[in-house]
């Protein structure tokens, strides 16, 4: 009995790490994230918009952080930019350092391309606070270029957004550290003075 149940645990596990191959068996390679360079950032970028397949949003992020966009205006058009924009705003990223990419390109636009550029930035505030806290936390010196961001989005407009329950997520958060937590306090009170 105890044969049976170690054949049929480890069964799946031999198939799940090696693969058959003329009959003799390989241990399959792992999937490895995509080298992001300076020169194929943009390449990476534009062929994610392009293709309808699932990204691996570190990696895009990564390479949109390389992306000279004004050179990408100038070479392929603002279309171009807005597409690439409008496709990140459909993108769920997540995670500190990907919020922080984000984050630290909100000055680099005007006009419609930065309208564009912080729904992203409004989707990712609203769908993961406490990790877009942490990330504005390493940059503090773009709270209020963000809370401008998120501002002009009106966040606190969109259903189901509510500042004074924010505030007290964050002020007893136990995830955040207490600059953290200043940094979150603080991009609620300028939000609200916003409004003033």
């Amino acid at each position: 009995m105890i044969l049976i149940l170690v054949i049929l645990v480890s069964v799946p596990f031999f198939y799940k790490n090696h693969k058959k191959t003329g009959g003799e068996s390989v241990e399959e390679e792992p999937i490895r994230p995509m080298e992001v360079t300076e020169e194929n950032a943009k390449d990476i970028v534009l062929e994610a918009v392009e293709s309808n397949k699932d990204v691996d949003i570190s990696t895009i992020m990564k390479a949109i952080s390389l992306v000279d966009f004004d050179q990408l205006a100038k070479t392929h058009g603002e279309e171009v930019v807005l597409k690439t924009f409008n496709w990140l705003e459909t993108q769920d990223i997540e995670g500190e350092e990907n919020i922080l990419v984000l984050i630290n390109l909100v000055d680099e636009f005007v006009g419609q391309e930065y309208f564009a550029y912080i729904r992203s930035i409004t989707n990712s505030y609203i769908n993961h606070k406490m990790d877009f806290i942490k990330a504005l936390a390493k940059v503090p010196e773009k709270l209020e270029s963000t809370v401008y961001a998120l501002n002009s989005m009106r966040v606190y407009s969109v259903e189901g957004q509510d500042m004074w329950r924010d505030l007290d997520k964050i002020s007893k958060s136990e995830e955040l550290s207490e600059d953290e937590k200043k940094i979150g306090i603080e991009l609620i009170t300028l939000y609200s003075a916003c409004g003033t």
